[in-house]
């Protein structure tokens, strides 16, 4: 049997008129009907009962049509399987994250999730500074930016907040308030506060003063290159730095830290002309390993 056979048996199976076959297919009467013959002396069985007014199906005739039904749309089914797989096998996903974070709790769960569902899909975790995140996700260079919510501000990207995190005071661990217990922000106000000089408002020198003014004080503010550099400094207790609870530099054996009280939203962004439809599967997945890990931690 053919292709053609099996298209004309299905079309006369469902109009169960020669003529409105051939019509439908665009072809001539004898055309259909010697095609049908063809199929039923290739199969050995009578698919259809017919005479001068009605044509239908026979038993057997049912029992091919359901079959062959069943198996187009089993082939239909394999060739969007087989594109879907083709186009995963092209496809890539790129997820920034805030230079200096720490995403050991939550990366294992959240590659191993995606390659369950995309086993041919690369996925790539990269770090950009507060700048160099908000340009690369502004401008599609990746598919998903994940850093404080005042990072993503007047962007014409979507963002969605999904936790916060406690901001952390750290000082050296030669502080000479380091074996002090019950320490406080307050506690810390003569020091030199050090800040990077990043092209952003987060962390800057206003966000500082913003957050010692409400704790009673105004800081000495000393800015540096970067965070690497805010870091030094503290380790060489010269003063401290403000970061927030997913900093990597919390096992630092050089240094110590106190919450501050305060807490910094953290937002997940992704552009709106981005149409990698691996957006969606990734963002929830990131989501739903963090509010397990904040359901464990309370628990």
């Amino acid at each position: 049997m053919n292709n053609i056979q099996i298209e004309y048996f299905i079309e006369l199976c469902k109009t169960l008129n020669f003529t409105k076959t051939a019509l439908n297919l665009y072809v001539s009467q004898p055309a259909v009907s010697k095609q049908i013959a063809s199929l039923e002396k290739e199969i050995g069985f009578q698919l259809f009962y017919r005479n001068n007014k009605n044509v239908c199906l026979t038993p057997v005739g049912k029992l091919f049509y359901d079959f062959f039904l069943k198996t187009i749309n089993e082939y239909q089914k394999t060739l969007k399987d087989a594109q879907k797989l083709t186009e995963q096998e092209k496809k890539t996903i790129v997820i920034g994250f805030l230079e200096a974070w720490d995403f050991s709790e939550y990366l294992p769960y959240i590659t191993k999730s995606f390659l369950l569902n995309y086993p041919n899909v690369p996925i790539y975790f990269v770090s950009y500074s507060y700048k160099d995140l908000k340009d690369k996700i502004e401008t599609n260079d990746i598919d998903i930016a994940i850093s404080l919510l005042d990072n993503f501000e007047n962007l014409n990207v979507t963002v969605k907040e999904f936790t916060s995190i406690p901001t952390l005071l750290f000082f050296s661990k030669n502080h000479p308030l380091a074996n002090k217990s019950n320490l406080t922000f307050e506690d810390f106000k003569e020091e030199t506060f050090f800040v990077f000089s990043d092209q952003s408002k987060i962390n800057s020198k206003d966000k500082v003063i913003e957050m010692c003014s409400c704790h009673g004080f105004i800081p000495k503010i000393s800015i540096v290159p970067n965070i690497e550099s805010m870091i030094l400094n503290v380790e060489g207790n010269l003063g401290v730095a403000i970061f927030d609870n997913w900093i990597q530099y919390k096992n630092n054996p050089a240094l110590k830290f106190i919450e501050t009280g305060d807490t910094h939203k953290i937002a997940i962004a992704w552009n709106n002309a981005n149409l990698n439809d691996l957006v969606d599967f990734f963002i929830h997945e990131f989501i739903d390993a963090v509010s397990k890990e904040k359901t464990n931690l309370v628990l």
